[in-house]
């Protein structure tokens, strides 16, 4: 019985040490995978996409666009063009092309270090927009935002518009019958 109990142990033994030794190179060999993002980041992400649309855009509040677009930023507006640096962004921001302007945030997408933004925009055209003069007319549109997060701060965005619907509520093209 003693006999038994022996090589019970020393096979157990034998088949625990076998099993470290053989795990363990294993385990050394596997590369860890980076850690994109938690979800304290995403919703971090999502809280400063949401505070430009409802506190610059929105509201107003144009003095807080240091807080929430890092200085070498690019926006990238689809068919409204490209621009480069918090000042030249500023200066797009500061036209006079919509009075009333809103954002309506539809749904929030959210993943690592980008938040998609779908939304209505609406204002009223009380300036010149694209080359096409104001009729004083009003106007609603979709939107698609994507905006790339960086150190705590929109460092890009992509942005797609339904601007054909836009102009066309507007009154400034028509179409064909």
């Amino acid at each position: 019985m003693k006999t038994k109990s022996v090589i019970v142990a020393s096979a157990l033994s034998l088949s625990l040490l076998s099993s470290e030794l053989y795990a363990a190179p294993a385990a050394s060999v596997q590369k860890k995978q980076p850690v994109i993002s938690t979800v304290t980041d995403t919703a971090a992400n999502i809280k400063v996409v949401k505070r430009f649309i409802n506190e610059v855009l929105n509201s107003g509040h144009a003095e807080i666009i240091d807080q929430v677009w890092a200085n070498d930023m690019i926006w990238h507006g689809g068919s409204m063009g490209e621009i480069h640096g918090l000042d030249n962004f500023k200066k797009l921001n500061g036209g006079k092309a919509f009075s009333n302007l809103h954002l309506k945030i539809k749904d929030v997408i959210a993943s690592g270090d980008k938040v998609v933004i779908y939304f209505t925009n609406s204002g009223t055209q009380t300036g010149d927009f694209m080359g096409f003069h104001s009729a004083g007319k009003t106007a609603s549109w979709d939107g698609m935002g994507i905006y790339r997060i960086q150190n705590g701060k929109i460092a890009e965005g992509w942005f797609s518009e339904d601007i054909l619907q836009m102009l066309i509520q507007l009154e400034a093209i028509k179409l064909p019958k």
